[in-house]
């Protein structure tokens, strides 16, 4: 269900981002043989699909004292599956020094994705779009492929 945000403050649309992206890792879940674990603690995804975007955790609110246990179950379950994962560091993720943690389980900084948003309001009504353009729904395997440029092993 679509929300419309009002606040426009860094801070709202911060957690607009952040929300969206575990809605949409969520997604994921439905995937066949895929695995959700979602608790207040961690969201984190695990599909048969052997590409990271696919796989990883979307979300981290970890305590402390508790997040080494944390971090070494996630990591053991994606080793034990033999899938490559992600692990997002948002700017609501805690513990503070998550990132700076993930690096001494062997995780890598791969880099920073920016999130995005704009007021829609401020959009022209109608934009321009090169010729041949077409937006269409991925409703088969073959397409999800081409869409996401990987391929079986």
């Amino acid at each position: 269900m679509a929300t419309i945000l009002h606040d426009l403050s860094s801070t709202a649309v911060i957690r607009a981002i952040e929300a969206n992206l575990a809605t949409s890792w969520r997604l994921f879940s439905q995937l066949p043989g895929a695995i959700l674990h979602d608790t207040p603690e961690l969201l984190w995804v695990s599909t048969n699909i052997p590409y990271p975007p696919f796989n990883g955790v979307a979300r981290t609110s970890l305590e402390d004292k508790t997040a080494d246990t944390a971090i070494t179950a996630v990591l053991e379950h994606f080793t034990q599956r033999h899938t490559p994962m992600l692990w997002l560091v948002t700017p609501s993720a805690s513990p503070a020094v998550l990132d700076r943690r993930l690096v001494t389980f062997g995780l890598v900084h791969r880099g920073d994705d920016p999130g995005m948003a704009i007021n829609l309001d401020t959009l022209p009504r109608a934009l321009p779009v090169p010729p041949g353009f077409t937006i269409e729904q991925v409703n088969d395997t073959a397409s999800l492929r081409s869409w996401c440029s990987f391929t079986d092993q």
